[in-house]
């Protein structure tokens, strides 16, 4: 009995490959970019159908398997029931053909069924009864036989075969007789119903993505309104670090990092108006700086708890470990950070050897002392601690013992967050991934962030990498500021676990509407152009400019936009340009009242005229007031309210009280020096079916001197046009050059205002330079409506300026 046992058992061993193989194939289906690598299916597959392998080899290609099933799709909340059943049924087929193919080997590969089926309880007599019988019964042809003359040998040769079946009980029968006719039947069942499985595994994972066909979807929809589809779920199985594991902290250093930002510099104020407007974004840390650095942080933090008021937020002062050589308490600059009146502390650490013995220049034992007794004197001071693991991927990469010793450390010495950084911006995804999983096994119960630079402009991949892995805290800034090439995009991380994910984070969602806000607060507080192209809060994150484009988008957005614009605060553009069909054209009409059929002849000319203009220079992308004067003359709908006859721009030198010392270096008030200042006079005339008027305006630059006389002069006219005031303009020279405004660029906000310095001269500096663009941005006081702006190209800069001011002011005219 135990060598038929260990037959079957050898037997059953291979049979039991068979159910594995079709759980993972499902699997497979299911999770399609789940293997670490598509071409190594094959060895997956041969390591489960027993082809011979190196075991060590075996073991990690599993481990990789399942880490990437588990992390990469583990979110997948849907894909997940749909394996489940068949995952189950496989399992179920697999486990009756093994039953059955040793109740097989039990019967045929023993020479005593009699005492295995006896020992299985099947037969009804005893197995002494049973020989007995097969004994009686074989006697007469041993008899026959001898008569015959044919002695042993035809004893042997003529003994009729036991009829073991009828010896057996009602049950026992029915047993071996299905296992004989029903074993290779339920083999080629469970090789078909596998096949089958992965069929409709693959309907039915096609069928998801049809959205009009889905209902799980319709039903979404209707609940949220949100009509782009199912998000990933968080992973909440297998190794969760606490209870709530899709919660994800955010932890914001702009006011920090952003600060280390080419051209910022935050003031007091700056600082303060920030970190309230966190707050009541509802991030979870304010990183306020670093006390004792330089006086602003240090002034910010000794009057953060008089002038901040933070309902949500706690405020953390950045510092780095304890010096070499001295105690925690003894070291002046982590003292200045732990004496900084905040809920948390962060310091940072080396944890790459080349750093520490290069840069650091200490050994590898005493940088473990020194993270430990900085944190343990956090801890001390009854502040959160957090401990920033700096240059920790590429530490990874070179000695990860030491890199995880250090973290080990920070976690042990009473941590409470253990944030990973790419300091250099170097890692790819799928290492951050790796490294994420590979700490969190080796170090149990550790709590995990990230912080990544944006050098290879994957920072906010490699973020949504290590939440995926287990992170659980993400620092970044706003809009990307940072040094270098800037930190991760906190605006579009929120973005993206908001919508994206079933992540919970510490804000209300209504709070995602706001984010353009919060955006364009910091860009304006900053000085900044914003960008228009930043994903989901710029200008042009959903503007469209082609003709194919735009017509898809009428029938249904969700061709060319991945979420409704709304949701972020932002708004569907449809851009005029050369490069614009009819219908861009047609819905800009419509936005702005025109009536016009597609099929209209007056529709052709109107894109004609767009096209000729765009190829001369004009752009009406953004001068949308522009556009709408061309289509109403295009239509013949705007009448004759007045024109420009004339202007003259006198330049004169007179003695300046302003002058520039060298020694000083800044203006100061002095009479009579013989310096010369120019003062610049203008002179236009305008002429309407009423009226006459000729003004006179001076200023100290040739724009400035121009746009008051033209107001002025307009106002006498038309009182409607009183409150109206230009807020910018901007100038660019077609041939690639640009002028420079008051923040240094030539496009995106209109920025030089009149009157100001840096708008001196501006005309004379272009005259006879080539043609040049001029946008025109005004408003009006008196009106509800916003901005609005226009364009106009010409040789001269003083030229373009009076065609697009004076548009401005039609269009106002047309709009009272």
């Amino acid at each position: 009995l135990p060598c038929s046992l260990l037959q079957a058992v050898t037997l059953c061993m291979w049979v039991v490959r068979l159910p594995s193989f079709l759980c993972l194939l499902a699997l497979y289906v299911v999770f399609p970019s789940a293997w670490p690598h598509s071409n190594r299916a094959s060895d997956y597959s041969g390591f489960l159908l027993g082809d011979e392998e190196d075991s060590e080899q075996a073991a990690i290609r599993t481990r990789e398997w399942s880490s990437s099933l588990i992390h990469a799709y583990s979110g997948n909340v849907v894909a997940r029931k749909r394996a489940v059943p068949y995952v189950l049924l496989s399992l179920v087929v697999g486990t009756c053909a093994i039953l059955l193919m040793g109740l097989l080997g039990l019967l045929l590969l023993t020479d005593r069924p009699g005492m295995s089926l006896g020992a299985l309880g099947l037969i009804s007599a005893s197995s002494s009864q049973i020989e007995n019988g097969l004994s009686r019964q074989h006697a007469p042809s041993t008899q026959a036989a001898n008569e015959h003359g044919l002695g042993e040998v035809g004893k042997a040769d003529t003994r009729d075969p036991p009829c073991l079946v009828r010896e057996l009980s009602s049950v026992g029968q029915f047993l071996v007789l299905s296992a004989g006719v029903a074993l290779p039947l339920v083999l080629v069942c469970a090789i078909v119903l596998g096949v089958l499985l992965v069929l409709f595994c693959m309907l039915l994972t096609s069928s998801g993505r049809k959205e009009g066909n889905d209902e799980r979807m319709t039903a979404r929809r209707s609940k949220t309104g949100d009509p782009y589809g199912q998000p990933l779920r968080a992973y909440d199985g297998g190794g969760r670090f606490e209870p709530g594991c899709n919660r994800v902290w955010l932890f914001d250093t702009t006011l920090r990092d952003g600060g280390q930002t080419r051209g910022v510099d935050f003031s007091v104020a700056d600082k303060i108006a920030i970190a309230q407007a966190l707050d009541d974004f509802g991030v979870d840390y304010i990183e306020g700086g670093w006390p004792g650095a330089n006086p602003t942080d240090t002034l910010f933090f000794s009057g953060a708890s008089k002038s901040l008021q933070l309902k949500h937020a706690k405020l953390v002062a950045f510092g780095m470990t304890r010096r070499a050589g001295c105690r925690a308490l003894d070291d002046p600059g982590l003292s200045e950070v732990l004496r900084a009146p905040t809920d948390a502390t962060c310091i940072f650490g080396k944890t790459w050897d080349f750093q520490v013995e290069t840069a650091l220049k200490v050994s590898l034992e005493e940088n473990l002392c020194m993270i430990g007794d900085s944190v343990r004197a956090i801890v001390a001071c009854g502040r959160e601690p957090m401990f920033d693991c700096e240059h920790f991927f590429d530490g990874y990469k070179g000695n990860p013992d030491y890199a995880v010793a250090c973290a080990r450390t920070a976690h042990e010495a009473g941590a409470n967050w253990v944030v990973l950084c790419d300091t250099n911006g170097g890692s790819l995804p799928d290492e951050v991934h790796r490294i994420v999983c590979s700490l969190r096994t080796r170090v149990k119960g550790i709590r995990l962030g990230i912080h990544c630079h944006n050098d290879c402009g994957l920072a906010v991949a490699n973020s949504l990498a290590a939440v995926a892995a287990g992170a659980r805290q993400i620092q970044g800034t706003i809009n990307g500021l940072g040094e270098r090439c800037g930190n991760a995009d906190l605006v579009t991380i929120v973005a993206n676990l908001s919508l994206k994910t079933d992540f919970e984070l510490g804000m209300d969602k209504d709070k995602v509407k706001s984010l353009k806000h919060l955006s364009r607060m910091l860009d304006e507080r900053l000085g900044r152009v914003p960008n228009q192209q930043a994903p989901y809060v710029g200008d042009a994150a959903f503007a469209h400019k082609g003709g194919v484009h735009a017509s898809a988008v009428q029938r249904d957005p969700r061709t060319y936009e991945h979420v409704v614009p709304g949701v972020v605060g932002n708004a569907r553009q449809f851009v005029v340009s050369n490069q614009s069909g009819r219908s861009n054209v047609l819905v800009r009409l419509r936005e702005m009242g025109i009536a016009l059929d597609a099929k209209d002849p007056r529709m052709g000319r109107l894109i004609d005229e767009v096209k000729a203009r765009e190829f001369e220079g004009w752009s009406f992308d953004r001068a949308e007031a522009s556009f709408e004067l061309l289509a109403r003359r295009v239509l013949k709908e705007v009448p004759f309210l007045f024109r420009v006859a004339s202007f003259r721009v006198v330049e004169e030198r007179r003695q300046a009280r302003i002058v520039y010392d060298s020694s000083a270096g800044h203006a100061h008030a002095c009479a009579d020096t013989g310096h010369d200042a120019s003062h610049i006079e203008a002179t236009v005339r305008i002429e309407a079916e009423a009226a006459a008027l000729t003004h006179v305006s001076s200023s100290a630059s040739p724009v400035g001197a121009v746009e008051s006389a033209l107001r002025q002069a307009l106002v006498g006219i038309f009182p409607a046009l009183r409150g109206v005031r230009m807020k910018g303009y901007c100038v660019r020279t077609l041939s690639g050059a640009s002028c420079s405004n008051a923040y240094g660029a030539a496009e995106g906000v209109p920025a030089v205002l009149p009157d100001s310095p840096s708008a001196d001269r501006v005309g004379g500096a272009q005259e006879g330079s080539g043609a040049v663009r001029v946008l025109v941005e005004c408003e009006d006081a008196d009106a509800e409506s916003g901005p609005w702006r226009t364009v106009a190209v010409s040789s001269s800069v003083l030229d373009a300026f009076v065609l697009a001011y004076c548009d401005a002011m039609v269009w106002r005219l047309l709009r009272a």
